[in-house]
């Protein structure tokens, strides 16, 4: 970890660059960025399509700061060592509070070794079974089989 002003310093405008040079050679790459726990607001006006929020930042203040990118995040990943009631009812929360619009769900940061299969389990089913209106209404026109398909067809609609 870097002090916030180096970063800013020598972090922020590598990350901008690179972005700047691969949409220049690709422009329809899609591109994420993770600045775990650093300034993301630098990041709205950048070349990244999605920035990665970290398990301390809210998602209220994650929106704010960047508004007009896909967000993606932000479970604490601690929590996989939770129960499957708890783990179901923290992603759903944290579906919730990102609202359905230009939103990923993910871990705050990566996961870890030991982390016992139910948890990252749990977290599956709880996003995949969320309830989306979108995919809701996709489900009743084609059947409840088809809702992941629908899931990833409107990650990639919004972004």
């Amino acid at each position: 970890e870097i002090p916030p002003s180096m970063y800013e310093e020598f972090c922020i405008p590598d990350l901008k660059y690179i972005a700047a040079e691969v949409k220049r050679r690709r422009p329809h790459a899609l591109l994420s960025v993770f600045p775990k726990d650093g300034e993301i607001s630098a990041f709205n006006d950048s070349d990244y399509d999605v920035v990665g929020i970290s398990w301390t930042s809210s998602p209220q203040e994650a929106r704010r700061q960047c508004p007009d990118k896909t967000l993606q995040g932000n479970l604490d990943p601690f929590v996989l060592y939770a129960d499957s009631s708890t783990i179901k009812a923290r992603a759903e929360r944290m579906a919730n509070e990102f609202g359905f619009q230009r939103y990923i769900a993910n871990l705050g940061h990566g996961m870890l070794p030991t982390h016992p299969v139910e948890g990252p389990q749990a977290f599956m089913e709880a996003i995949v079974w969320y309830p989306h209106p979108v995919c809701a209404q996709r489900c009743l026109e084609e059947g409840p089989d088809t809702r992941p398909r629908h899931i990833c067809t409107i990650v990639a609609e919004r972004l």
